[in-house]
């Protein structure tokens, strides 16, 4: 289901307005995917005992509350190996958000229900708003409004934060439990489009409620009551991509699962809840970072999990191999090769290489080839293995002109007999590399013997009678050998 994509464009580009949030909105290409098994980035040592809240700026610097020893936890700008801690003094907290300005606004009394605004690089607190109960969630909309989940009050307040009145203002809800549209019954996770529009999980009703700017009736676009959805249990986290598709956190039934073009899908803790890197317990609350991986709280596991997306980001390289399988580069953000299967709805990572792959082969063998011509080599790996060790089949990693050298690779072919040829780009030549060989011969271009001016070949393929035809890249040109 896609749900209220009006004015979305904005976000990207406005001719006369710029938006600023805090938070990351990847865009997703159609058939991306997320890894089946996630990584443990914290556990019960750093950030306690179930963890509830966790938030993702745009800088990748990820922050979790503590909530026993009432510390906040901060990863600096992706560094997952380092974790900070800040003095919050806070009891039991839930909700946090971090606004664009870096100022921390969190959840910090569970007792008497304050939320207290932590300006950066400072130790002062700065209570901003007096609900009288835990705020279960807190977001900052693009017109400084601050809300508050209050599950126990089965409502969503508000207040400004540019003004210096306590008052506020119900805008989902009625502080009684019900299951009708203008009601909410254990509210959890909620988020706000740039358009004000508010979407709820609404836990104990098992569905996402969605009050359009202004509006105390709201419409279940998932779950119980939605028509052509899925089933939920206990939502209680909701996070939009920069197409309004949602993710939802199905908290009871131990998953991650996600709107898209084709309808509802699930992505994460698909097999039932455990504590295997491919499960859930009770996940409370979902962040991505720039690169549109899922970070999780996984509350009952008292755990942070990664789980890696394996969408393609500008791809270089593509290989089809006779089972119909697609190999393709996924370099540009994250170095890596992934592997489609034949109906291109399931992508998994199957080479970690660092860069992009401006060429790929697979070889009769099943070994993977992988030219990336910014480190100036040709790199393996076999297929049926589970180890990522790449084996150098050409190139040393240093640009040259050298036999032993290249210098920008492009294009590659593999033979029958496990001859390697590459389209030296920036040597203006093809390398012939003999099976077993690191020292290749140059067999067209600068350097061949009788041969033609070639002026950064990027293609190279060989027909039944093992002529070259090269795409002859700045000639703007393909050129072929033969008898």
């Amino acid at each position: 289901m896609r749900v209220n994509n009006k004015g979305f464009k904005y976000l990207i580009v406005d001719y006369d307005l710029k938006i600023s949030v805090s938070y990351n909105q990847p865009k997703f290409c159609p058939h991306v995917s997320w890894d089946l098994t996630a990584i443990t980035i914290a556990n019960i040592d750093t950030v306690g005992s179930q963890p509830y809240e966790i938030f993702i700026n745009t800088n990748n610097t990820m922050y979790v509350p503590n909530r026993q020893t009432g510390r906040i936890i901060v990863w600096y700008e992706g560094n997952i190996t380092s974790a900070t801690n800040i003095s919050a003094n806070l009891s039991n907290p839930y909700g946090l958000f971090v606004a664009p300005s870096y100022d921390i606004y969190v959840d910090s009394d569970n007792n008497n229900g304050r939320v207290t605004k932590w300006t950066l690089h400072t130790t002062i607190s700065v209570p901003v708003m007096h609900p009288c109960q835990p705020c279960w969630d807190i977001f900052i909309d693009i017109n400084d409004t601050l809300y508050c989940s209050m599950n126990n009050l089965h409502q969503v307040i508000t207040k400004s934060l540019n003004s210096d009145s306590n008052a506020l203002i119900i805008v989902g809800g009625t502080s009684v439990a019900g299951s009708t549209s203008y009601m909410l019954n254990s509210p959890r996770g909620i988020f706000v489009d740039i358009n004000f529009d508010l979407y709820v999980a609404d836990c104990n009703n098992n569905r996402i409620q969605l009050f359009q700017a202004g509006q105390l009736n709201g419409i279940t676009v998932a779950g119980n009551g939605a028509i052509n959805t899925i089933t939920l249990n206990c939502p209680s986290g909701i996070v939009l991509d920069a197409d309004n598709y949602l993710f939802i956190l199905d908290q009871n039934n131990y998953r991650i699962v996600r709107s898209g073009p084709n309808g509802f899908q699930c992505l994460v803790g698909c097999y039932g809840g455990g504590s295997a890197s491919h499960q859930l317990i009770t996940p409370m609350s979902m962040a991505f970072d720039s690169f549109g991986n899922i970070f999780v709280s996984d509350s009952d596991n008292s755990r942070i999990q990664k789980t890696i997306s394996v969408g393609v980001s500008s791809p270089y390289a593509l290989y089809v191999t006779t089972s119909g399988d697609i190999y393709v580069d996924n370099g540009n953000w994250n170095g890596r090769v992934d592997k489609l299967a034949l109906d291109g709805t399931i992508a998994v990572p199957i080479m970690y290489v660092g860069q992009s792959c401006y060429g790929l082969f697979v070889g009769i063998n099943d070994i993977l080839y992988c030219s990336i011509a910014n480190l100036h080599r040709v790199v393996t790996k076999p297929l049926n293995s589970i180890s990522n060790t790449l084996t150098i089949a050409a190139g040393t990693g240093c640009s040259g002109s050298t036999s032993d050298t290249l210098n920008s690779p492009r294009g590659i072919f593999v033979d029958i007999n496990f001859d390697l040829y590459v389209a030296d780009c920036n040597n203006n030549r093809i390398q012939l590399f003999q099976s077993g060989q690191l020292n290749g011969i140059t067999v067209a271009g600068n350097g061949a013997i009788n041969t033609i001016t070639l002026n950064c070949p990027s293609g190279i393929v060989l027909d039944a009678d093992n002529y070259l035809f090269i795409v002859d890249s700045s000639n703007h040109r393909i050129v072929r050998s033969g008898p």
